[in-house]
């Protein structure tokens, strides 16, 4: 019985029985394009699509529900959400094809995006950075004043108690301690107690000590009921001081003096908006450009729990007071600094306006090339080679047109070299075809032995070779072959040595000597540069014997059923075409070997072994003998799959780059 076995595969999803022409006009040459104006269009969409007609009757459930004022119970307002959604983003799609169809809407958009934009961007972030810096520096003066004061509030009560501890301290002396304070400001009071009793005092402070102030010391903003002042306390021993100073217009009179710096409320927010706390401290005065508004945050304790509120500070700057404040006596530095600030950013104009009528120039030279390349190209799908573009510019976009010119003269050659090109590829068909009838087209019947093989070229036409020889009833030589080099050449290569090895098997039983006598035929009539590997075996199943000779080619894999391991048999050969004389035979040797039931052989070329992934790395022999042992289970059609398919998944899409041969012997 006789069946197909032997698979020869074409690269790739090719069709070689039809050649296509090359198509050098460009696509859509002989379709008109409609043009259908947008109300059509809609009433199309309405009509003919279930989107439509759901969008129509969405917006008619919300007009009717407005219009008679009932609620509809159908969710149509989702359903114009989605509807719009999914068919919104064709129309916008569409519109805005429609809005970069032009080159010159093209390139105004990039003129827009590559110089107006960064432009607005950088005044933005100088503006923004002007502000944030001008803000953190405001808002460091302003808590270095707050700090500032408390610092001095502390240092007074210190000493005020270090004076009542001395027993016999005045009140006047005690007052005269707190003079600092009072510097401070003109509505500032103290209390100092000595054990119970008041030794000195001015206005009205509290007369106990919070239980929550740790270390019998204090020296914070703090919140009294609806009061809101600076407060120190100190105590030592029998004797506390607490001193404290309004939060108003008269604490920062020095601080505006100086730095233009105003303060103008304090806020604190509560739980709710009726439990916040603003206190006014100046009024506003006229505005300005040059005024700007800013807040800092301060740490202020509520007097009766103890808890930690942070109020918000909000002050006025005055940037030209602030800036001359930082530069004080009569150095001219600064102003020297202001001038070379306004003379570039005079500069910068200047370049930037010659900048955008430079780019206005180039954008209208730019589309009128394009627009005359376009009309060429029209005319050209139409089929009008003569049309030639008019040269107005000695730049690249003239030397575009002189090209275009040039191409429309040459399409006619073109199109005559493609026809020649169509009638090559069609010889090259039918020479492939020829090549692949060389090979094995029937399945060869041998008792003991179950073989598959396959040939995938990577070119048209390709230089790998194998055949399947019987020999006897039992005997069956079964070689594999790779010629140097791919297309015609080692296509003929193949050719010749076909009708050789045909001749020759029936002259020699031993693999070593049908080699020798090949290579004394073949070196003188091969080109220096081309060679031939081959490995050739002869199987006898009568005998149960498996001899090998191997010139040059891949080593042979062999599973070894009696094992279950695999090896590489490589007996030394050298290449077919090398050396015409004794040193090939010298070299060359013969390996026999008992065959048992479950033993398979590989034959491969180095298209197999050497398939490359992205990464360039190697399938190798390795994976193939993994494979024919963990999969020698399968028959050996599916075993070919198996290892073909491994090769695809390995090489993860990349394009072989040599012929990829197999043929597999299985002993049963």
């Amino acid at each position: 019985m006789r069946r197909p076995t032997i698979e020869i595969e074409h690269p790739g999803s090719r069709d070689s029985s039809h050649i296509r022409r090359a198509n050098y006009l460009l696509p859509g040459a002989d379709a008109s394009r409609i043009q259908v104006s947008p109300f059509p269009r809609l009433l199309g969409f309405v009509r003919d699509t279930w989107g439509g007609r759901l969008f129509l009757a969405a917006l008619l459930c919300g007009v009717l529900e407005n219009a008679v004022g009932f609620s509809i119970p159908l969710p149509w307002k989702t359903v114009l959400l989605v509807v719009t959604i999914i068919f919104g983003r064709r129309i916008v799609a569409r519109a805005v094809r429609s809005l970069f169809y032009r080159v010159r809407s093209k390139l105004l958009m990039a003129y827009v995006l590559t110089a107006v934009v960064p432009l607005g961007l950088g005044i933005l972030f100088t503006l923004v950075a002007g502000r944030l810096l001008l803000s953190v520096f405001a808002s460091r003066l302003v808590t270095t004043e707050l700090e500032h004061h408390e610092g001095t509030l502390g240092a007074a009560v210190a000493t005020a108690v270090s004076v009542a501890n001395s027993g016999g301290a005045s009140a006047s002396e005690i007052n005269s301690a707190l003079s600092s304070v009072a510097a401070l400001h003109s509505g500032a009071a103290w209390t100092v107690i000595r054990n119970g009793v008041v030794v000195a005092e001015k206005g009205q402070t509290p007369r106990a000590v919070p239980a929550w102030i740790e270390n019998d010391r204090l020296s914070a903003l703090v919140r009294d009921g609806e009061k809101v002042s600076l407060r120190a306390v100190f105590r030592k021993g029998p004797v506390f001081a607490i001193a404290e100073t309004p939060f108003d217009e008269s604490l920062f009179a020095r601080l505006e003096r100086e730095s233009g710096i105003k303060i103008f409320s304090l806020t604190r927010s509560g739980e709710n908006r009726r439990s916040n706390l603003r206190i006014a401290v100046s009024v506003r005065g006229p505005s300005s450009p040059f005024n700007f508004d800013f807040v800092a945050t301060q740490e202020q304790w509520d007097w009766e729990t103890g808890a930690r509120l942070v109020p918000v500070v909000t002050f006025g700057v005055d940037a030209p007071r602030l800036y001359k404040s930082l530069t004080p006596g009569k150095d001219p530095v600064s102003q020297i600094l202001l001038l070379a600030l306004g003379v570039l950013a005079v500069i910068f104009a200047f370049v930037y306006l010659v900048a955008l009528l430079f780019g206005g120039a180039l954008v209208r030279s730019i589309t009128r090339a394009a627009h005359s390349l376009s009309v060429g190209t029209m005319k050209l799908q139409g089929g009008d080679f003569s049309h030639r573009i008019i040269v107005r510019s000695r730049d690249q976009l003239g030397d575009l047109a002189q090209s275009f010119n040039s191409m429309s003269q040459g399409i006619e050659d073109l199109l005559e070299q493609q026809g020649e090109k169509e009638r090559m590829e069609e010889d090259l068909r039918v020479a492939r075809n020829i090549q692949m009838s060389l090979l094995p087209q029937q399945y060869v019947d041998v008792e003991g032995l179950k073989i598959s093989a396959v040939c995938l070229p990577a070119n048209e036409m390709g230089g790998d070779y194998y055949d399947l020889l019987p020999l006897s009833n039992h005997r069956l030589g079964v070689l594999i072959a790779d010629v140097s080099g791919k297309g015609t050449s080692a296509a003929l290569y193949m050719a010749e040595l076909k009708g050789l090895i045909l001749s020759l098997s029936r002259n020699h039983a031993s693999p070593k000597d049908l080699l020798s006598e090949l290579n004394e035929i073949l070196a003188p009539n091969l080109d220096r540069r081309s060679f031939v590997t081959m490995t050739y075996a002869v199987i006898d199943s009568k005998k149960r014997t498996l001899r090998v000779a191997r010139a040059g080619h891949n080593p042979l894999i062999h599973f070894d059923g009696r094992t279950g391991e695999t090896r590489l048999l490589s007996p030394p050969g050298l290449a077919l075409g090398f050396d015409p004389g004794e040193r090939f035979r010298s070299i060359i040797e013969e390996v026999e070997m008992p065959l048992v039931p479950g033993d398979s052989f590989l034959f491969f070329t180095d298209g197999i072994s050497e398939a490359m992934n992205g990464s360039a790395e190697l399938f190798g022999e390795g994976r193939l003998a993994s494979i024919l042992k963990d999969a020698n289970q399968l028959s050996s059609d599916e075993l070919k799959e198996r290892i073909l398919h491994e090769v695809r998944t390995f090489a993860a899409g990349e394009s072989p780059h040599d012929d990829m041969t197999l043929v597999i012997v299985k002993v049963v």
